[in-house]
C-alpha cells in the first residue's frame, strides 16, 4: 500500500497540470475507497461478535496499523495543499474537502503513532478494547459507554 501511495505522490509532485493530478487522484481513490470498505466490514463483523478469534484479529490489525494507513493519507493530503492547484481543486472537490484537508494536516502528528503500534497491539488498542457487556451499556475496560 505504501508504494501505491508514494508512486501517487511521486506523480503529483511532478504533474505539469490539475489534470494529471486529477487522474492520479482518481486511481488513488479507487484503492482507497477498498481499503476503507474492509476496515469498515472487519469493524461491524468484530461489533457484531468480540468473541470470535478471527474477528478479534481483525480488529486488533486496525489498531495497530490504522495510524499507518492515517499517515500515508496525511502525507497525500500535505501534498496536495502544497502542489499550487488549490483553485482547481476546490472547484473539482468542494471547499469541504479542501478544508477536511487542511484539519487533517493540523491535527495529525506522526509522534501519536507509537501509541498506536508496537508490538502486537498497541497502547491504544490495549486500553480501550471491549471486554463484553455490562448493565445494559457497552463497557472498554471498566468503563462504561454511555
Amino acid at each position: 500500500m505504501k508504494d501505491i501511495y508514494e508512486k501517487a505522490l511521486t506523480n503529483i509532485r511532478s504533474s505539469k497540470d490539475f489534470d494529471e493530478v486529477k487522474s492520479t487522484i482518481e486511481s488513488l481513490t479507487k484503492t482507497r475507497v477498498h481499503l476503507q470498505t474492509m476496515k469498515e466490514v472487519a469493524s461491524i463483523k468484530y461489533s457484531i461478535n468480540t468473541k470470535d478469534d478471527y474477528f478479534v484479529g481483525e480488529n486488533e490489525y486496525w489498531d495497530e496499523y490504522g495510524p499507518l494507513y492515517q499517515d500515508l493519507d496525511y502525507e497525500l493530503y500535505q501534498t496536495l495543499l502544497s502542489i499550487g492547484f488549490k483553485d482547481q481543486i476546490i472547484e473539482e472537490y468542494g471547499m469541504q474537502f479542501y478544508s477536511l484537508m487542511e484539519c487533517q494536516v493540523k491535527s495529525f502528528s506522526r509522534d501519536i503513532i507509537g501509541l498506536f503500534t508496537g508490538g502486537k497491539i498497541g497502547l491504544m488498542s490495549r486500553l480501550y478494547r471491549p471486554t463484553g457487556f455490562c448493565k445494559n451499556r457497552f463497557c472498554w475496560k471498566g468503563m462504561q459507554l454511555i
